[in-house]
Parts: structure tokens; sequence; C-alpha cells
């Protein structure tokens, strides 16, 4: 059976968007950001010379800048539409928690805003987790199937990689969200190897919705709401006893 607590967090990623900018100031994300984390971001920082001449063009979305760390576990893009921080397993002693996403990720993107001058307008939380299994695609479809699918000559017996993807629109501290869980068959890498149950979450305010402009401490509100649901459709999902 799967549960909650079999699935290990391996990333964290927060986002805010904006409406594009025409340039990024390079030099003041370099020195008002990139200063302030050096500790984080101790890897030599990408940045785009410029914008590729001729008739292909970047993506809005597309990184400009991109500040790592040596061992993988922080990273940050910064496009003219967006700027995403990710904060990942480092090495076998990490333990991420959903908390990390209001108390060490979001508050990086607040300084991110502030060089910008930028109207946030959307905001998004995602989370992976992982656990290990030796046959995935099995356990995920009859977690999530009835047995006359998954057993004998079932029409889903002998998987090899199965996935379930919901969306549903929620309520979230007063304002209306997309909730995505997203299960599937994969293999981790690097930390831990091998193959596993991968669910990813996702929650993020409406695309459609650009009326709505979030201030630091509305920011905050968001994040720190969706980290606690994004524990809690872990446990709706995923309970420690069978289902009746």
């Amino acid at each position: 059976m799967i549960s909650h607590s079999r699935f290990r967090l391996a990333e964290l990623r927060v986002a805010i968007f904006f409406e594009m900018l025409a340039s990024l100031p390079v030099v003041r994300l370099l020195t008002d950001v990139l200063g302030n984390h050096k500790d984080l971001f101790d890897e030599a920082p990408f940045v785009l010379p410029g914008e590729p001449e001729g008739p292909v063009r970047l993506s809005p979305d597309a990184p400009r800048i991109e500040f790592r760390s040596k061992t993988g576990k922080w990273r940050m893009q910064i496009a003219l539409v967006r700027a995403d921080v990710f904060l990942s397993l480092g090495a076998e002693e990490d333990v991420l928690t959903t908390a990390m996403i209001f108390e060490s990720c979001s508050p990086i993107l607040d300084e991110v805003a502030e060089v910008l001058r930028a109207p946030i307008w959307r905001l998004g939380a995602v989370c992976e987790r992982f656990s290990l299994d030796d046959d995935p695609g099995a356990a995920i479809s009859k977690f999530f199937c009835k047995n006359q699918w998954t057993e004998n000559n079932g029409p889903l017996a002998e998987l090899q990689s199965f996935e379930l993807h919901a969306r549903q629109i929620r309520e979230l501290s007063g304002t209306k969200v997309n909730t995505w869980v997203r299960c599937k068959t994969g293999r981790v890498s690097g930390v831990t190897e091998g193959p596993a149950i991968i669910l990813q979450q996702d929650i993020n305010t409406l695309a459609e919705d650009k009326s709505k402009v979030y201030a630091v401490a509305e920011r905050s509100r968001f994040f720190h709401a969706a980290a606690q649901e994004i524990d809690r459709l872990n446990v709706l999902y995923f309970p420690e006893t069978e289902p009746q």
C-alpha cells in the first residue's frame, strides 16, 4: 500500500510571475540578491549576455540569469516574466520540509521582486516527493484502480508505467488556486537511486486572473497556506490506513 509516510521530499520550487520586462537589472540582481546569498549560490552565475539576433527568439519565460550552488542543493532562475527558486536534496543526510517553501525559498524571491520593482500577479509552489519501489507501475495502478483492472488478464495488468494526473480549483486563503497532483512511475538518481513512485504537487494562482497584485505580506500568507495544503492533500490522497 502507498501511504504518505513512505514519501521523501526531494525538491521544492517557488515561483513569482510578473508582467514582461524589457530587460533585467543584472547588476543589481548580482549585487543585491546574489551578494546577500553567496553562501547558498556559491557557483559562478550564468548571465545571458543579450537577446539572440535573428528569427530565433527566446521565450519570455526562458531564464536570463541562473544562480546555483556547487552541491546542486540551491538554484534560482530569473526570466523576463517569472523568477523561480529551487531547493533540492544535496546529500543523503539532507531533510526537506514543506515549511521551507515560506521559511527559506520565498524570502529570496521577495528580494528579487524588490529589485525588479514589478507588480507580482501570480504565485506558485511545487514539491516533488519519491518513494522507492521495485514495481512502481503496479503499486500505483493497484492503489487507484479496482482489482478487475489490475489483476489476471485485466487491461492494467503487468504495467511498465502508470500515471494519475488530477487538477482541481480550490479556495486557498480567499484566493482561487489550481491544485495539481501527479503520481507516476519514474526513477530517482543522485542522493538515492532506483525505480520509484514520483509524486508531484503544484499549487498556483489562476493564470487567467491578473486583477490581483500580491504584496509581500500576501505572498507570505499564500506560501504558508500552500505548504500546509500540499501536506494536507498528500495525507488525503495517501492515508496510512487503506480506504474502506
